[in-house]
């Protein structure tokens, strides 16, 4: 009778790791893959490391790569035509650590993912899908990708893939308060405003209502937050970071899915934006959150980093 309940658990065990490397072997299949060119004459690239230990509290490193388009192709009038920017688009790719082990990259033979490999038109053509960049576009309710494109890096005469990677776009757009400021825009001329001081703002309006940057782990409470109509970047405070002017922001988004999954649209949801350099600071709670049995921070230490706008700067201003 015990051999054949082992039995038994051998086989649910074997089913189990089947249904997971079948599911893990799709996810490989679906994804697509890009190789930074640091030669590259379309975009103008920045690269920063964030240390994750006074944030999460756990010594691992998240890698930028800002690609700053030089020419970027738009739809005009259904005829496509390149456009010389004044603040060029960006493109932001964010390495994060493997908090599974300690393998944020590993090596990879480009021709055995040929078939795989997206361009920069690519990433155009996805930059305006996700930006409202198009004529009679809609604003998603999800605009940025988790591990569905993964990014590629030459070190001496080894080519190297991430493995977890978080893909983003912005339109850099400085313009003066009457102007809209929709989703996914970076405006660094408008007038400050901290989270603390908008919740008040918001309670006053909806005051049985919790705070939607607080609803993490809260998806049963009351709150009124429109998707479509509410999601921002709201610029909070301006500061000097080196011999630069830095621009900190925070998103206005709600947590909306359920704990077992990724709240991916959150991304890089409190960054800091320098002209001419990009995104050299931040956080990811959505990330972390979601693997926070794997880190020593608790509840309590996320709600405190999001209301202390608590954010990771780059080793190089440090």
């Amino acid at each position: 009778m015990e051999k054949q309940a082992q039995n038994v658990h051998l086989k649910i065990v074997f089913f189990i790791s089947f249904l997971l490397s079948t599911f893990y072997g799709l996810a490989e299949e679906k994804t697509k893959f890009f190789l930074i060119d640091e030669n590259e004459k379309s975009y103008s690239l920045t690269t920063f490391d964030l240390s994750t230990k006074s944030l999460y509290g756990v010594d691992r490193k998240i890698t930028l790569y800002n690609l700053m388009l030089n020419d970027y192709r738009r739809v005009n009038n259904q005829d496509y035509q390149y456009v010389k920017f004044k603040e060029p688009p960006l493109i932001l790719f964010s390495v994060l650590p493997d908090l599974d082990g300690n393998q944020d990259w590993k090596e990879i033979n480009l021709d055995s993912i040929k078939d795989k490999m997206i361009d920069l038109r690519y990433l155009r053509h996805l930059f305006s899908a996700n930006t409202l960049d198009l004529p009679d576009q809609i604003l998603r309710n999800e605009t940025k990708y988790f591990n569905d494109y993964q990014v590629i890096v030459k070190k001496g005469n080894k080519y190297l893939v991430s493995k977890n990677c978080l893909l983003q776009f912005y339109v850099i757009s400085s313009r003066p308060e009457p102007f809209a400021n929709v989703y996914c825009t970076i405006n660094i001329k408008q007038t400050p405003i901290s989270i603390l001081n908008f919740e008040k703002i918001y309670k006053s309006v909806y005051p049985n209502d919790i705070f939607p940057l607080y609803t993490m782990g809260e998806s049963d409470k009351l709150v009124t937050f429109q998707r479509s109509r509410d999601r921002r970047e709201y610029l909070s405070k301006i500061f000097k970071l080196g011999d630069s002017t830095a621009y900190q922001f925070w998103t206005y988004s709600d947590w909306q899915k359920d704990y077992r999954f990724y709240e991916v649209d959150r991304g890089i949801d409190r960054f800091v934006y320098i002209p001419d350099k990009g995104i050299v600071g931040g956080s990811f709670d959505f990330y972390f959150y979601f693997n926070r049995k794997k880190i020593p921070l608790k509840y309590s230490g996320f709600m405190n980093n999001i209301k202390q706008e608590k954010v990771m700067i780059a080793d190089t201003f440090k």
